[in-house]
């Protein structure tokens, strides 16, 4: 069962759950509690990576307002979005991983 709050720390090794775990979380529009699941996110699934620090805040570039809190979310060590499927962006903004689209590596 997925747990929304790991409370994970920077160094802390993880495992990004299956693509089906991951994808059953999410609501019509691809989001679980309004954090968006990106496509470039997928190549990740299954794979054990370290938590390189907590997602607090995002810049809201869509309603336009300064920052935007974010709960139980990390980023994970040396992962970027590629751009694949966003027109092959080249901005390399940094993901935002729901805890609860993550586990503790065993």
């Amino acid at each position: 069962m997925a747990t929304d709050n790991l409370e994970l720390r920077s160094g802390e090794w993880i495992e990004v759950r299956s693509k089906e775990e991951i994808l059953a979380m999410l609501d019509k529009d691809g989001c679980y509690q309004g954090m968006p699941f990106m496509p470039e996110m997928l190549q990740q699934c299954g794979k054990k990576l370290r938590v390189w620090k907590r997602g607090e805040k995002a810049c809201d570039v869509i309603n336009k307002t300064t920052a935007r809190r974010v709960r139980s979310a990390v980023h994970l060590e040396a992962l970027r979005c590629d751009g694949s499927a966003h027109d092959n962006c080249q901005a390399g903004c940094l993901l935002f991983w729901k805890e609860a689209w993550l586990r503790r590596a065993g």
